[in-house]
């Protein structure tokens, strides 16, 4: 029995949690041991993102506080049910979703159950898709690279211009000469 100190401890932590991160998931971990559990938890830190075990009543009761309305939270109260991890993902949504995936893949007894981002509802399959998407560096070089393209193209054209010309005069000096 958890006493009512830890309990509140846990109740402000997810609070907190809850308030500051970008996305979360709600995870289900049934038949996992510690060790398991400790693995996944030194993924998830080196994309800046943790996994924390709580109870599902605490958890209810963080939710649905004062402090969260509006948050968009209240869509998650109905996943909430049998033993419950959370994914807080702090950092890059798409790594997290990467490492998840990949323990996953290990572990047939760990699964997403749904999550939010952005106050949206997502289940577990949006979040393996956001795990078959490209990191965001990835997407940024892609993005910088047609955004380059365009220009480097019309420079062509644009020095197509004065090459032709000087092509001319080239051929009429040799013409000539």
């Amino acid at each position: 029995m958890i006493s009512r100190a830890k309990k509140e401890m846990m109740y402000r932590d997810a609070q907190r949690h809850v308030s500051a991160v970008n996305a979360l998931f709600l995870a289900e971990y049934w038949g996992l041991d510690v060790a398991t559990l400790s693995d996944l938890r030194g993924k998830l830190r080196v994309v800046d993102s943790d996994f924390t075990v709580i109870k599902n009543r605490v958890f209810k009761k963080a939710l649905q506080s004062p402090e969260l309305s509006g948050s968009g939270c209240e869509v998650l109260l109905d996943y909430i049910q049998g033993p419950l991890g959370v994914i807080y993902v702090r950092g890059d949504l798409g790594a997290t979703a990467k490492a998840v995936v990949d323990f996953m893949k290990d572990s047939d007894k760990f699964k997403i159950k749904a999550g939010l981002c952005d106050k949206a509802l997502m289940e577990a399959k949006d979040f393996e898709a956001i795990s078959k998407l490209p990191s965001r560096e990835v997407l940024m070089a892609q993005l910088l690279s047609s955004m380059v393209g365009v220009h480097r193209n019309v420079l062509y054209v644009l020095s197509g211009v004065p090459r032709n010309v000087v092509g001319v005069i080239n051929a009429i000096k040799d013409t000539k000469s």
